[in-house]
C-alpha cells in the first residue's frame, strides 16, 4: 500500500508558512498582539511586555530582538515617526 503526503498544489501558502514565531523562546501569532513595550531594569535586565487581549506577557529580551521584531511589524515605517520632534533625526544628515 502506498503512502502520500497531502496534495499541496492548491494550497496559496508556500510550505514552510507559519502564524507562529518563535523569538527568545517565546512562541506568538504576532496578529493577536495588541500593545508591547520594552523596560530595562536597574541591574540590566532588559525585557519586553506583550500585550494580548486576554493576557500580558513579559519575556527576557538582552538584545531587543522581540521588540525590534514587533516595532517592524507593527509600524512599518520606522522608529524615527514614533521619536518626538527634537530626537528625530532630520532627513538627508
Amino acid at each position: 500500500m502506498t503512502i502520500t503526503g497531502p496534495n499541496n498544489k492548491y494550497s496559496t501558502a508556500p510550505d514552510n508558512y507559519s502564524e507562529f514565531v518563535v523569538i527568545n523562546n517565546f512562541v506568538f501569532k504576532p496578529k493577536q498582539v495588541e500593545a508591547f513595550y520594552r523596560e530595562e531594569a536597574v541591574d540590566g535586565l532588559k525585557t519586553t511586555t506583550v500585550i494580548f487581549p486576554p493576557y500580558k506577557q513579559t519575556v527576557p529580551d538582552p538584545e531587543w530582538r522581540l521588540y525590534d521584531f514587533l516595532l517592524k511589524r507593527k509600524h512599518p515605517m520606522g522608529m524615527k515617526d514614533l521619536l518626538p520632534k527634537e530626537e528625530a533625526p532630520e532627513v538627508g544628515t
